[in-house]
């Protein structure tokens, strides 16, 4: 957890009440790498099955090797078994 949390446990309010939230995970990662970033993704953390939900945008500039590859952004990972389809 951090003080930058943006009340992440409100982000799943519309979504089917089975997801529970357990731990907060965090992660940063570079904008360019992410695709459909703002969705609800299906994951895999440490073998447990849930979502990765963006819930920050950071102002930093995240550098590779001196090299800018964008804004990083900050996920939380949602526990759950839930079926989202193909994602």
């Amino acid at each position: 957890r951090d003080l930058y949390s943006n009340n992440p446990s409100t982000l799943l309010q519309n979504v089917t009440p089975v997801i529970k939230r357990t731990d907060e995970y965090v992660i940063y990662t570079p904008r360019y790498r992410v695709k459909g970033s703002s969705d609800i993704n299906r994951r895999v953390l440490g073998g447990k099955i849930g979502i990765w939900k963006q819930v920050s945008y950071f102002r930093c500039i995240c550098e590779i090797d001196g090299n800018v590859a964008g804004k990083e952004m900050r996920f939380v990972f949602y526990e759950g078994d839930v079926d989202f389809g193909v994602l």
